[in-house]
C-alpha cells in the first residue's frame, strides 16, 4: 500500500466531505431555482407590414396570456406592440384588436423608426424583451420564444 493508515483516513475523510458538499450544492440549487422570483417583465414586439399574420400572432398571445392567467390568476407579462410604419392594413387591424382586447398596448412609430427611447415609457416591467419581426425574426421563432417566455414566468 502506498499510503500509511493516517494518510488513508485523511483521503477518505476528504472524499466523504467533498461528496457531502456536492450533495448540498445540488440541493441548494434545486431549492433556489424553484423559489426564485423573476422581476416583472415587458414583451415588446416590433412589426411592420404583417397584415396576413398579425391577427394570428395577436390571438396566439391572447390565448397564451389567458391560459397562464387561469393557472396563476395574474398577468405574467406586459405586452407592447409597436407598429414601425406599416404601409398595409397592419395598423388598422392592430387598432381594431386593441379595442377588443386590453391585454396589450399599441404604439405607432413613424416610418420604420425603431427607437427604444420612445418605447420604454410604455413598458411597465423591469425586464424588457424586444422581438423584432420586421426582418430579424420569423413568426415561428417568435411563437416559440414567446411561449417559452410566458410559460417561464409562472
Amino acid at each position: 500500500m502506498f499510503l500509511s493508515y493516517t494518510a488513508g483516513v485523511i483521503v477518505v475523510s476528504l472524499a466523504i466531505y467533498g461528496f457531502w458538499q456536492i450533495i448540498k450544492d445540488i440541493w441548494s440549487f434545486i431549492n433556489n431555482f424553484n423559489n426564485s422570483v423573476l422581476p416583472p417583465s415587458s414583451l415588446v414586439v416590433i412589426l411592420k407590414d404583417m397584415e396576413n399574420d398579425i391577427e394570428y400572432l395577436i390571438r396566439f398571445l391572447s390565448f397564451e396570456m389567458a391560459f397562464i392567467n387561469l393557472k396563476t390568476g395574474e398577468d405574467p407579462i406586459d405586452i407592447v406592440i409597436v407598429d414601425a410604419g406599416s404601409t398595409d392594413l397592419t395598423l388598422s387591424i392592430l387598432k381594431k384588436m386593441a379595442e377588443e382586447d386590453d391585454f396589450f398596448t399599441l404604439v405607432t412609430l413613424p416610418c420604420a423608426k425603431k427607437n427604444t427611447k420612445e418605447i420604454l415609457p410604455f413598458c411597465r416591467g423591469a425586464l424588457i424583451h424586444i422581438f423584432d419581426l420586421t426582418g430579424r425574426m420569423k413568426k415561428e421563432e417568435f411563437k416559440t420564444a414567446a411561449r417559452f417566455l410566458l410559460q417561464s414566468k409562472n
